[in-house]
């Protein structure tokens, strides 16, 4: 299994955009990869920052992911109105 949070910031001005473009984004990933078995988007309690919950069966699903046609369509024009670069945090499951 391969688990990871995701924070992006929005440009000043470039919520909104941002914000639909992710929604989109989710929205596509969850009709067309059904090896992902979480991808949800979240608002913060800080405006212009989102949060992406995203959980895949393994490492080859989420590389799916990053090589699907609607993932390569939207980052390269998404990465325009952000504040820097997504902060990614990889997670490793514990058994407690």
């Amino acid at each position: 299994m391969h688990i990871q949070y995701v924070t992006i910031t929005a440009k000043p001005g470039r919520e909104e955009a941002v914000g639909a473009a992710l929604t989109a984004l989710a929205e596509a990933t969850r009709a067309h990869e059904p090896r992902t078995r979480t991808y949800e988007l979240y608002a913060t309690p800080e405006p212009g920052v989102f949060g992406i919950w995203e959980v895949y069966e393994d490492k080859e699903a989420h590389e799916a992911h990053r090589t699907s046609a609607h993932f390569q369509a939207a980052f390269p024009a998404l990465m325009e109105d952000l504040a820097g670069r997504p902060d990614v945090v990889v997670l490793t499951p514990k058994s407690v």
